[in-house]
């Protein structure tokens, strides 16, 4: 994605990479941290580190979405 770094650069947010071979780190595009890690361990770390919340208005409505586009298929 050749803009990668200018919306990166220009929103309000920090970009993460994980990835198990840290020479790829950054390689693409601006990062705020590198962590070095099996994608799939560090996902499941998290959930279990995790809280769970209350459904968004959003969420609800983009699981209706998806519901509605299955239904369509």
């Amino acid at each position: 994605f050749p803009f990668a770094n200018l919306i990166y650069r220009t929103h309000p947010f920090k970009f993460v990479q994980v990835d198990v071979d840290e020479s790829q780190f950054g390689r693409h595009h601006y990062l705020d941290l590198g962590v070095w890690s099996d994608a799939g361990a560090f996902v499941d770390m998290m959930l279990a580190r995790s809280e769970a919340v209350a459904p968004t208005a959003f969420f609800k409505a983009a699981v209706a979405d998806q519901k509605n586009w299955r239904a369509y298929l």
